[in-house]
């Protein structure tokens, strides 16, 4: 009885610690294996993953609240994940690293900025046609791409002030100011 007991007890051990069953694999498809590296694989050419929806107060309401976690607020119509200290939204302002559309604080200029930390150009447009172009060396041209000897190039050469138009003015013309 005793060799019995044994043998029951070491073939349920093989099996338990036996890493290929150490993963979840959840499939349509006949003879699917996850992936040895996921804890969850999920695979589906149909289907997608849900994750779990709920309100605002339901979300907040959650605690302890392990970092990571992650769930759908229905009264904000947007993905939330905690971060360890805090919920922050998926694809918003406040969870993106960098420049918003609404303005930005608390910023220092000498390393965070708008531009290329390359040798590259600068390109600004609106509607996909370029409006300004500032080059690798810093000659900036508006309305066209700066020649390699201005500074600043305008298009059509005239500078609009409120409603007066006022002639370009070659560059050099102008005293230094010494």
């Amino acid at each position: 009885m005793k060799k019995i007991l044994y043998s029951i007890i070491f073939i349920l051990s093989i099996f338990l610690i036996n890493p290929a069953n150490s993963q979840v694999g959840i499939s349509g498809v006949t003879g699917f294996i996850p992936d040895p590296k996921a804890m969850l694989d999920i695979s589906s050419t149909t289907k997608g993953l849900l994750i779990p929806r709920m309100t605002t107060a339901q979300r907040t309401a959650i605690l302890p609240t392990p970092a990571s976690l992650m769930v759908y607020d229905t009264d904000i119509k947007s993905f939330w994940y905690y971060d360890g200290t805090s919920w922050k939204e998926i694809g918003s302002a406040s969870a993106a690293v960098g420049w918003t559309l609404l303005g930005n604080s608390g910023i220092n200029p000498a390393s965070q900025f708008v531009g290329t930390s390359d040798a590259s150009a600068l390109s600004i447009r609106t509607q996909g046609t370029e409006r300004m172009h500032i080059t690798k060396d810093g000659q900036v041209g508006i309305g066209l791409v700066p020649s390699s000897n201005d500074l600043l190039s305008i298009e059509n050469k005239k500078y609009h002030f409120s409603s007066a138009v006022i002639s370009a003015i070659p560059f050099g013309a102008l005293p230094t100011g010494d």
